[in-house]
């Protein structure tokens, strides 16, 4: 034993020797010995990452140049691969070159002092985070607060001077809502503070449970993202036969009559339009601009006019426009509609296949251009086919199965409302599908106009001193 410890050591100073002690495979590091000059060092390395297929591409492969991982990943695939991780960085104020001491020939160095503590590292930051203490103390207060008092306290967040922390934000909603101060949270909003479900997720609550509808709307249209939940006690509230708090007669009506408003203004600028397109000579240079304003001003007063007289015994029609008019994905449509209750889903279907008949057209007017320019709170024919899709998905077992509930066809009664909403869905449905299906046809023959590629052969007017070989200024 002590021979070879020896002659381990001999061959040790002529070199070095390292032993990696076994890893038990719960420690974050490894244990290596290093013998050299007849000493023994021991050290601590940090376990490296596994090695994987991945992990070797993306280091072979650092551009999007790269051969083996773009070629396995695919481009975006490996483009997201090699993105680097995204950090924020926070940037402190520095002093300006005239407020630096500068050394004087033979001078010792002046010392600074603590970094932390000058005023130049935290310039501010106490004045914002007391702000934002007061403010939250005085809006979760058990004090009553008038609107005055509120705005006063809240003004430099809104005109920007100071930063509105989230948990300011949130205690100025809850203290909104608890002091009834909507017009104050009304601009608070509509200065973009709240972006959606996320940042006030209590909101949607408040608003139903106070009888807010007008409210509701305007968060919707100022909203950005909307948490399914949210969706669903909206519906709850609005549709009939649901659980939960709804919305009052009165509420609904106010819905409604901004409607009507809507519903004019837009009748009044489509006959605004048509009026100027007429007065402008076909071969003016700005005739078609006016044109292309003329028709679209029409689909537009077309669709606002259709929000209320599509709707003439359904109150809560109006309310479920900016509802609707949020465009379902499939896993939002499954959190969402699920559940409805089978007398609200059918009243559902009902509210679409009318917003179907709408946009599919009905006599001379043919169908609306579903390329128009997005109205606020308003559905378009993309959230309508959305939703249709989302309410067939989750009720389909039920809209398959619908039999008269005053007696079917065996026993010679009528067919029920629940029949009657769903085949007219289906026609509606149709009828779209077949107006669509009709353009679609053309979608070839437009992107080769488009792209001003060469005709075919034997194709145009025919002619021994021209030919036709492409249509440009499309």
């Amino acid at each position: 034993g002590g021979g070879g410890g020896g002659g381990g050591g001999g061959g040790a100073d002529d070199g070095v020797a390292a032993i990696v002690l076994p890893d038990d495979g719960d420690r974050a590091s490894r244990t290596i010995i290093t013998c050299h000059a007849g000493e023994v060092i021991l050290s601590e390395m940090d376990t490296p990452p596994k090695l994987n297929l991945l992990a070797v591409m993306g280091k072979l492969c650092a551009d999007e140049r790269g051969e083996p991982a773009r070629i396995l990943l695919g481009k975006e695939g490996f483009k997201a691969a090699n993105k680097p991780a995204q950090y924020g960085i926070y940037k402190p104020k520095m002093p300006t070159e005239d407020q630096i001491p500068r050394k004087k020939a033979n001078e010792p160095l002046t010392f600074l002092g603590d970094p932390r503590e000058s005023d130049w590292w935290n310039d501010g930051f106490e004045k914002s985070e007391r702000m934002a203490i007061e403010t939250i103390e005085l809006f979760d207060g058990d004090a009553p607060l008038d609107e005055d008092a509120a705005l006063k306290a809240i003004d430099p967040f809104l005109n920007g001077d100071e930063m509105f922390a989230p948990l300011a934000l949130d205690a100025v909603i809850r203290g909104c809502v608890k002091n009834k101060l909507w017009e104050l949270l009304r601009g608070v909003i509509g200065r973009g503070f709240v972006t959606g479900s996320a940042a006030a997720p209590q909101l949607v609550r408040a608003y139903i449970e106070n009888d807010r509808a007008l409210d509701l709307e305007k968060f919707y249209v100022q909203a950005i993202e909307y948490d399914p939940l949210d969706i669903r006690r909206a519906l709850d509230a609005i549709l009939p036969d649901c659980d939960g708090p709804s919305f009052s007669a009165e509420a609904l009506a106010a819905v409604k009559a901004r409607h009507v408003k809507i519903a004019k203004l837009a009748v009044r600028d489509a006959e605004r339009a048509e009026k100027e397109r007429r007065e402008t000579k076909q071969k003016h240079g700005t005739y078609a601009e006016k044109e292309q304003r003329a028709k679209a001003s029409l689909a537009r007063a077309r669709v606002c006019t259709a929000s209320v007289e599509a709707f003439p015994e359904t109150p809560y029609a109006c309310a479920l426009h900016f509802v609707v008019s949020y465009a379902l994905d499939s896993v939002t449509a499954a959190r969402t509609l699920l559940g409805l209750p089978m007398s609200a889903a059918t009243k559902l279907v009902a509210y679409l296949s009318k917003w179907l008949a709408v946009y599919a057209g009905e006599g001379d007017d043919g169908p609306i251009d579903p390329e128009i320019d997005q109205l606020v709170a308003m559905p378009t024919m993309t959230s309508i086919v959305t939703w249709t899709n989302g309410i067939i998905d989750s009720h389909f077992s039920s809209l398959a199965m619908a039999t008269s509930s005053k007696g079917g066809e065996s026993d010679g009664g009528a067919e029920s409302a629940e029949d009657a909403e769903v085949e007219a869905l289906k026609k509606n449905a149709e009828k779209l599908q077949r107006a669509c299906a009709a353009v679609g046809k053309m979608k070839g023959a437009l992107q080769h106009v488009r792209e001003g590629a060469p005709l075919p052969d034997d194709q145009g007017v025919k002619s021994t001193t021209y030919s036709i070989e492409r249509i440009e200024d499309w």
